[in-house]
């Protein structure tokens, strides 16, 4: 659960590793991608499962994140997210 800045719960889900290799820094991985989201206009509840998805991801290899974007929101099913974020990248290099 996230607490927002309303004093709102929101409920996150939370994505299985496929196998768990090392959790040393998913709490860091969590951090940094919820924060990384909601600085991309995300809401909590969205952010939150970008952040489970990363978190999720990093549990699967030793050492820092090395997963992708993509990986992440194929993770958290947020395709439609994705494609968002691929277009405002390509309009702020314009």
């Amino acid at each position: 659960m996230i607490l927002d800045e309303t004093g709102q719960f929101h409920e996150i889900a939370a994505y299985p590793p496929v196998e768990t290799i090392d959790a040393t820094g998913c709490g860091d991985t969590y951090f940094a991608s919820y924060l990384f989201w909601r600085l991309h206009a995300a809401d909590a509840t969205e952010a939150g499962r970008f952040a489970s998805a990363a978190a999720s991801l990093k549990l699967e290899s030793g050492g820092p994140f090395r997963g992708t974007i993509e990986q992440v929101f194929a993770r958290a099913g947020l395709q439609q997210q994705q494609q968002q974020q691929q277009q405002q990248q390509q309009q702020q290099h314009r």
